[in-house]
């Protein structure tokens, strides 16, 4: 457990959504003297009642309805009083003094609005927790390289991300019309547009078990990659231009029909669902119209 977090210092905020086999490891990570806010995005399973038994002090906001990963993020991010807030996804686990690593790292790099510590799966291998391209796609594992030291990053990686509220009280919180991925991006993005640095450091270390935050099945499938699809096209229209965005869209139209309709043919459901959903995510933005 870690004993040196300051509670007046940093504050937790999780979303959750149907994330009841995660959510108590991670319950479990945080320092008690920590005020951790919960904003729950209408689960149906034993999400609340998990985080009652493991937080009975967590600060605890329902969401009617599902409205998104970076909305219920703001819900919260807009009640903090402390100097920073430290944003983790429910599959997430922190290890010993990861907080108090960031802090310090944030006290060195004072220009830095937000730092990311080193991600770790569940076996211990190194997942990529930064990038330095969001719109050519240069960073693939074949081109990865991990850093051993602090590093400045175009984008970190929002599966952990500890931000400075000064810097995000004067320039705002997360595009509200983004409802899931590539959030962490926009506001890495908006950060940067506004003179702050996004700081990586490996000398904080979390475990995160990617993908487990909500169950997978065949609808979550389709919903994951008709949001990917759209939102990354969003940010190509908001940060560079609506023609190369529509162009974009075409373009992944095509393929993601085509690759549909071949997984289609050899019976792989899963791949014919995904692609699929992003063809449809390609449709909805050509279209103008949202994915919610």
């Amino acid at each position: 457990m870690q004993k040196r977090a300051s509670g007046k210092k940093v504050c937790v905020i999780i979303v959750t959504y149907n994330s009841q086999e995660v959510i108590g490891d991670c319950l479990r990570s945080i320092p008690d003297r920590l005020k951790v806010y919960i904003v729950d995005n209408a689960s149906e399973d034993g999400t609340l009642a998990t985080v009652a038994k493991i937080r009975p002090d967590a600060v605890i906001i329902k969401n009617q309805e599902n409205i998104g990963f970076g909305c219920a993020n703001n819900v919260a991010l807009k009640k903090v009083t402390s100097e920073f807030a430290l944003l983790l996804n429910p599959d997430t686990v922190l290890q010993e003094d990861s907080i108090k690593n960031l802090l310090e790292k944030a006290k060195e790099y004072e220009e830095a609005a937000i730092l990311a510590p080193k991600l770790l799966n569940s076996d211990g291998s190194t997942q990529h927790s930064y990038k330095n391209s969001v719109f050519h796609r240069e960073n693939n594992k074949s081109k990865h390289i991990e850093a051993d030291g602090d590093l400045c990053a175009t984008c970190l990686s929002g599966a952990v991300m500890l931000l400075r509220m000064v810097c995000f009280k004067k320039i705002g919180f997360f595009d509200p019309k983004i409802f899931l991925f590539y959030e962490d991006d926009d506001i890495c993005l908006k950060a940067r547009n506004a003179g702050h640095s996004l700081v990586y450091t490996p000398h904080s270390v979390v475990t995160h078990l990617m993908g487990k935050s909500s169950p997978l099945r065949l609808r979550n499938i389709f919903l994951k990659n008709k949001h990917i699809m759209w939102s990354r096209l969003y940010l190509e229209e908001k940060y560079n231009s609506k023609a190369s965005a529509r162009s974009e869209a075409v373009i992944s139209l095509y393929i993601s029909g085509c690759k549909a309709l071949i997984y289609s043919f050899s019976f792989n459901k899963k791949k014919a669902v995904k692609h699929l959903s992003r063809a449809f995510g390609a449709i909805l933005f050509l279209m103008g119209k949202c994915t919610v």
